[in-house]
């Protein structure tokens, strides 16, 4: 098996295109999963590790492959707010005090600047449909409240 997997891994070293390297990525990986797989814990049946290659495309393609063996457990629910040009300095405190009413999601903000606009987007993530959509209603009533706050003055 070395020598398959030495093999596949000069088809990468050598690939001439980034199909090529795709291609020789999930061979390498298909070669490496027997070694990866008797690396088991017996209790949980938990993986020791993965080691995926840094080249986001050849991670991806080795991903998509593993994946596939993966066990899942509860889906990550994930909503954004729009938050539209309020800065992060005018609704952190009232933010911080619905993360700290909802412990069993995450809240986070995202400031970007696109096309010469900023914007802020609120996240909110948890497996709990019913938390995340409570936490998102609290966010989405500070957003209103502090919108129209903006437009009064």
């Amino acid at each position: 098996m070395t020598d398959q997997i030495t093999a596949a891994i000069a088809r990468v070293e050598s690939a001439g295109g980034l199909s090529d390297v795709v291609d020789a990525a999930y061979d390498a990986f298909e070669l490496m999963l027997p070694v990866i797989e008797n690396q088991q814990d017996p209790d949980s049946g938990a993986f020791t590790a993965f080691v995926m290659a840094g080249v986001p495309a050849v991670m991806q393609a080795m991903l998509d492959f593993a994946v596939k063996s993966m066990k899942t457990g509860a889906v990550m629910l994930v909503e954004t707010i729009a938050a539209g040009s309020l800065p992060e300095g005018l609704y952190g405190e009232a933010l911080g005090a619905i993360a700290s009413a909802y412990p069993n999601v995450a809240i986070g903000s995202y400031p970007s600047f696109k096309d010469g606009r900023f914007s802020n987007q609120i996240v909110v993530r948890g497996k709990d449909e019913e938390a995340v959509a409570v936490a998102r209603r609290a966010v989405e009533a500070m957003v209103a409240e502090l919108s129209q706050d903006g437009a009064a003055r």
